[in-house]
């Protein structure tokens, strides 16, 4: 990754075509990903402006744009879900999880005035025991789990500059995938 994202969400006077242009990878012909490698210690001063700034340009280039959120939401993290069609829950199937996706549901009901998130069971099968059943998880963060992803490593994990999952896409292990993509943008797939 570069410091694309950095760049971008501290200084959003400097977005335009050109610099998402030289931020955004691109390794695949119809998926770009502008991101951000960033120490664990290191705190980024967001700028006001930087979501509307980045959005606009966002959505004058590319037709679905997804964010991947950290589990604490910062003021940025709400803006970007506030300013989403929907927003999508991953989470595995843990006490820890389900705690979480909870305090995360109930901020966006209560706080957010957010519709309830698409919840994605992630890893299924992966601890199984401390993974609780699908319908427990389920009563507890008040939700219907629409995708259930397994755990298959050697689908999701290998270390490559390839997404291998885009090269298994036959496999049963990534049929929940699409299952997700028809059911989120089903004039796409």
């Amino acid at each position: 990754p570069s410091r694309g994202m950095r760049e971008a969400l501290e200084n959003p006077s400097r977005i335009d075509q050109l610099f998402i242009d030289r931020v955004v990878s691109k390794p695949l012909k119809n998926l770009s990903v502008l991101s951000s490698e960033e120490g664990l210690s290191d705190a980024i001063q967001v700028h006001d402006d930087a979501l509307s700034t980045l959005l606009k340009e966002l959505k004058e280039r590319f037709d679905v744009i997804l964010f991947d959120l950290p589990r604490k939401l910062e003021p940025f993290h709400r803006g970007c879900m506030q300013q989403s069609d929907q927003v999508i829950l991953v989470s595995e199937l843990s006490l820890v999880s389900l705690r979480d996706g909870l305090r995360i549901t109930d901020l966006m009901r209560d706080h957010l005035k957010l519709k309830p998130p698409v919840v994605v069971a992630n890893r299924v099968g992966f601890g199984k025991k401390i993974e609780m059943q699908v319908g427990d998880f389920e009563k507890g963060v008040n939700g219907k789990v629409q995708v259930k992803i397994p755990y298959v490593p050697e689908v999701y994990m290998p270390i490559s500059s390839d997404i291998p999952s885009v090269k298994k896409k036959g496999h049963a292990a990534v049929k929940p995938i699409v299952q997700l993509a028809e059911f989120l943008l089903p004039e796409w797939v």
